[in-house]
């Protein structure tokens, strides 16, 4: 039976603490990750797959099978990939005539391995090509390919670090029916509640500790909404005892103090025994001093209380992707497509126009091209592809790789962003999340949601006036964080073409153009 302990498990990077001595015990089923960008949820789940770094904290009983977005690309064909190749090229030369028996041992039998592989390519959307290169393969097909081997390897647990990013809604649907059917651990990081409907437990990343729900991932947002609610309501109560405890104390001094005015004024008429005066004079001020320890007491502990539920409750700061100002001229023509086809891809050719309003969202299924004509676009060296020598173009590719060159957070955005000051950039980054000391972050340490929201930024103040080409910028990023950008884009009066597989995104940022790749339309809507 797979089971994975984990006991005081703790990490740290560039001096910042991510994790805090996590303590669970995970048996048999579907566990939903969930957490802000950069709680530390792919921490976790890189700690569970590789074990390193964990000095013993960490032990995992049964085989593991990770997928993970930031893998390095396959350095093979698919059927190298899927462990078939050397049997398809084996079955090949026995068709050619060969009878090397090194051939036929190979096949061990297997006589149906090509038309088996072909309509597993098939049922999976991927070419049909077993031999076709990995890095042929759009990022939305390798997903699915790298899924596809996890959940028909020989795992007891599975760790899925963001699977549907780069999905689309077909393969998606796939993904669900393979979680559910599998029998051992699966534990999936993830913003997709749409995913997430599909866990029966919930680990919830927050402050540096992770929270087990016995609950699925809804059951767990009511739980949680309800927690934080009576914590809001207990903090209030604790600040109108506090007012209360000041109140009383201030009433306790004035009372103090009237007592001693009335205790001079008998002193100086002489109407009591000095001695009588002198003894009522030490009760009170100790009566008064018991008061003050007791009040001082009471806000102490009350303090004490609302520490403890500040400490549990969860204060999510506003994250603002603040995009660049520009000059919009309505009739200019930023890019002509004429006649375009995807060199892969047999569908008809493709022509639009994109002007300096367009909102343009690019449809299409996985593997059918989008990210091809994006990176057309973007390269002006294209003959198949007529732009518009007057416009700059801004790519933002969907793993942002091109920021691991960069030493630390804001480093990437300065040298990127000639046009701003530091200061400026120090704004723009704190308004993303990226608050004090977070700004000095290694890139290299960023999840990829925190990694996403520096790439906006970075391309969205690149260059003034330029169209932006945002291949799946919705990928990684929590649900607030995807909303703010969604916000963002929908008051970004420049141009953009965008890729992303959600259509609840695509309504919230709200385009003007519909361009679907596999039908070759492109429909224009009103303003």
């Amino acid at each position: 039976m797979p089971q994975i302990s984990i006991s005081n498990f703790s990490y740290s990077v560039a001096q910042k603490s991510i994790l805090k001595n996590v303590s669970l015990q995970l048996t048999s089923g579907v566990y939903g990750l969930v957490g802000n960008n950069g709680s530390g949820k792919s921490t976790l789940i890189n700690a569970l797959a590789k074990l390193e770094g964990c000095n013993n904290t960490i032990k995992v009983s049964g085989k593991t099978a990770t997928f993970s977005q930031l893998n390095d690309m396959p350095n093979c064909s698919v059927a190298g990939y899927l462990g078939v190749a050397d049997k398809l090229k084996a079955l090949s030369r026995i068709k050619a005539g060969s009878i090397d028996v090194n051939d036929y041992q190979t096949l061990q039998d297997d006589w149906h391995c090509e038309r088996d592989t072909i309509a597993l390519l098939t049922s999976l959307a991927l070419p049909k090509d077993p031999f076709i290169s990995c890095n042929k393969l759009s990022y939305g097909q390798l997903a699915r390919l790298m899924l596809h081997r996890c959940f028909n390897s020989d795992a007891d647990i599975i760790l899925l670090d963001e699977p549907t990013n780069h999905l689309d809604l077909n393969a998606r649907r796939w993904l669900s029916g393979q979680i559910t059917a599998f029998g051992g651990i699966v534990v999936m990081a993830s913003h997709d509640e749409n995913l997430l409907d599909h866990s029966t437990r919930t680990l919830h990343v927050i402050n540096g500790t992770v929270n087990e729900y016995g609950v699925g991932y809804h059951q767990f947002k009511a739980q949680f909404n309800a927690e934080q609610k009576a914590l809001r309501a207990k903090q209030e109560h604790i600040k109108r005892e506090q007012t209360q405890f000041k109140r009383i104390a201030q009433l306790s001094l004035e009372k103090a103090s009237q007592r001693a005015a009335q205790g001079k004024q008998k002193r100086t008429s002489g109407s009591q025994p000095k001695v009588l005066l002198d003894s009522k004079k030490e009760a009170a001020s100790k009566s008064h001093s018991r008061q003050v320890k007791l009040q001082k007491a009471r806000i102490d502990t009350s303090n004490k209380m609302l520490r403890a539920v500040c400490d549990d409750q969860v204060l999510n700061e506003p994250v603002t992707f603040h995009m660049a100002d520009i000059n919009t001229h309505k009739n200019k023509v930023l890019v002509n497509i004429n006649n375009w086809q995807c060199e892969f891809n047999h569908h008809p050719p493709l022509n639009a126009t994109i002007k300096q309003t367009s909102r343009v969202w690019l449809q299409g299924r996985n593997g059918s091209g989008k990210s091809t004509l994006l990176k057309n676009i973007a390269n002006l060296s294209k003959a198949n592809l007529t732009v518009n020598r007057n416009c700059d173009v801004i790519y933002l590719e969907q793993n942002c790789r091109w920021l691991d060159q960069y030493s630390d957070v804001l480093s990437a955005i300065v040298a990127l962003t000639t046009q701003i000051s530091e200061r400026t950039a120090r704004t723009l980054l704190a308004s993303a999340g990226f608050r004090g000391d977070s700004a000095f972050l290694p890139v290299e340490s960023l999840s990829g949601g925190e990694k996403m929201k520096l790439a906006m930024l970075c391309v969205s103040h690149a260059r003034k006036d330029a169209l932006l080409l945002l291949d799946e910028p919705d990928n990684h990023l929590d649900i607030a964080a995807k909303a703010a950008l969604a916000i963002s884009l929908k008051n970004y009066p420049g141009a953009f073409i965008l890729v992303s597989h959600d259509t609840q995104f695509v309504e919230q940022v709200g385009v003007n153009m519909r361009l679907d790749i596999n039908s070759v339309s492109a429909i224009e809507e009103r303003e």
